[in-house]
């Protein structure tokens, strides 16, 4: 299960760090200023809202399916039953092309009986997987900010979305919570001091070769990363 959420913490990163540019927060409005604590509690008291009433119905769901489950074999007898007329001399003349009729009977049956209600459980596994996500994100933004106010979040959320490689990024993606921002944080860091290293007039004993001055900061944060 691990795995298969990695993708919703990489997407709830992002968004996160889009809410931090001011272009679409959504439910993560908590990234777009340092009191996310403040603005965002209205947001996370609706999600926790939301996600209730999506696991109240993947519940239900989920009953429905218990339930069907139990009576399959005789209501797909009874769909058989009613649906073999067309073929049912194939028994006598053609039983492999019969076995076959059958199987597309019951796939058909299985679509129709079941079929949308295993979508349906599966976008809401998705959905209420991915508010989780988003909400441990929040929390951990929270986390962050109260051990670093003095943190710029517009500023490393332009950081993240244009200035990080992908490489890095996919592999901070990977990490949540207060984790995520630690360590963002510190990459951030790494990178705005190198910049103005770089910024910064050479002294006469390296002007002759800048490629020693740049970038060092940044690299061996990366690497260490």
């Amino acid at each position: 299960m691990d795995h298969e959420n990695q993708p919703e913490t990489a997407g709830a990163a992002k968004a996160a760090m889009t809410g931090a540019n001011g272009t679409s927060g959504g439910a993560n409005e908590a990234a777009s200023t340092n009191g996310g604590a403040t603005s965002g509690g209205a947001t996370s008291g609706a999600n926790e809202a939301s996600a209730s009433a999506e696991e109240l119905e993947l519940e239900t769901i989920k009953q429905e399916l218990a339930q069907a489950e139990a009576s399959l074999e005789t209501d797909f007898a009874k769909y058989a039953a009613a649906h073999m007329e067309a073929f049912e001399q194939d028994f006598w003349d053609d039983r492999e092309a019969f076995v076959k009729k059958i199987l597309e009977l019951q796939n058909q049956f299985l679509q129709d009986k079941l079929g949308g209600k295993i979508q349906r459980a599966k976008e809401l596994q998705t959905t209420i997987a991915g508010q989780q996500t988003t909400k441990d994100m929040q929390a951990g933004q929270e986390a962050f900010l109260q051990k670093n106010p003095e943190a710029d979040i517009e500023a490393m959320g332009r950081f993240y979305t244009e200035d990080l490689p992908p490489k890095y990024r996919q592999q901070l993606d990977s990490l949540s919570g207060e984790e995520f921002w630690n360590v963002l944080y510190e990459l951030y860091n790494a990178y705005t001091n190198g910049v103005a290293q770089q910024e910064e007039p050479l002294p006469k004993r390296v002007e002759g070769n800048p490629a020693q001055a740049g970038g060092g900061s940044q690299e061996m944060v990366m690497n260490r990363f």
